[in-house]
């Protein structure tokens, strides 16, 4: 594996790792955003 492979495994890494901790704060988020219910908030359990 040579520099440039191992440079683009790290970036893809580091973007997926990024995109899935942003995607779980706004999972999080996102009832208390809408303010929902506690029916509506069974749909994001």
């Amino acid at each position: 594996m040579n520099y440039t492979n191992f440079e683009f495994a790290l970036r893809t890494f580091i973007g997926v790792f990024i995109g899935y901790f942003i995607a779980y704060k706004f999972a999080v988020k996102l009832p208390e955003i809408l303010n929902l219910s506690n029916a509506d908030k069974l749909l994001f359990a």
